[in-house]
């Protein structure tokens, strides 16, 4: 099994030694979380696709699967990335962008997590260069991740919302989120502030198109960039 070799690491990750791995699920001190394709599901049970929960050998309450609330955000985006599932060498450019700003070499000994991974384009890149990897994301992309880093061991991945984290604080030494905080149902600095406790550093980048914003302050806001 993938995970047979990282158990002392989910240890960490998960802030218990009370680890049962099997080719199904893992038990973390009583709490079984279905593992699929190598992709461990943190969601709850009313956030899991039915088609997800047909491959899961554990029965839920049919009352609490498949709510509509969750319809709006990892419906369309996991579909997205099942169209747009390549890492092309544009993203290359994209992510030395991003990254500028991070001396990649100090990474080498570092668990990264990556928030929102989408299909794992930017772990892809540093794949050879952090020590370990955990990527989350909300939708179905983060299976098109496990396929993009299938050559790669030092990834854990997990089907996950990032405002329900069953990670221990300080697990990881740097966390990085790009475009993807401004698509939460809360305020993106207060989704900073509640992740907070799980790294000393953060890199996150988000999106803003001033919708809600007059004319007067978009043209002073263009003048300043």
């Amino acid at each position: 099994m993938y995970y047979d070799n990282k158990i002392e690491t989910l240890s960490e990750i998960f802030g218990t030694s009370e680890i049962e791995l099997t080719e199904l699920y893992l038990n973390v001190s009583g709490r079984i979380f279905p593992i699929v394709d190598d992709v461990i599901i943190t969601l709850q049970p009313h956030q899991i696709p039915s088609h997800i929960v047909a491959r899961i050998n554990i029965v839920y309450e049919e009352e609490a699967i498949n709510s509509s609330t969750v319809e709006d955000t990892q419906y369309p985006f996991g579909e997205e990335w099942k169209i747009y599932n390549e890492i092309l060498p544009e993203h290359s450019e994209e992510f030395n962008k991003y990254f500028d700003i991070i001396n990649l070499k100090l990474l080498e000994s570092k668990r990264i997590c990556d928030l929102g991974c989408g299909i794992g384009r930017w772990s892809y890149f540093l794949k050879d260069t952090a020590k370990e990897i955990v990527l989350v994301d909300f939708s179905e992309s983060i299976f098109e991740a496990r396929k993009h880093l299938i050559e790669s061991d030092n990834m854990v991945f997990i089907l996950g919302d990032v405002l329900d984290l069953p990670f221990q604080d300080d697990t990881f030494d740097i966390i990085f989120s790009l475009g993807v905080l401004h698509h939460i149902p809360i305020p993106a600095l207060q989704s900073v502030r509640d992740l907070a406790g799980l790294a000393p550093e953060f890199l996150f980048y988000i999106y803003y198109d001033l919708d809600n914003r007059g004319a007067r302050f978009k043209s002073l806001f263009s003048s300043s960039i």
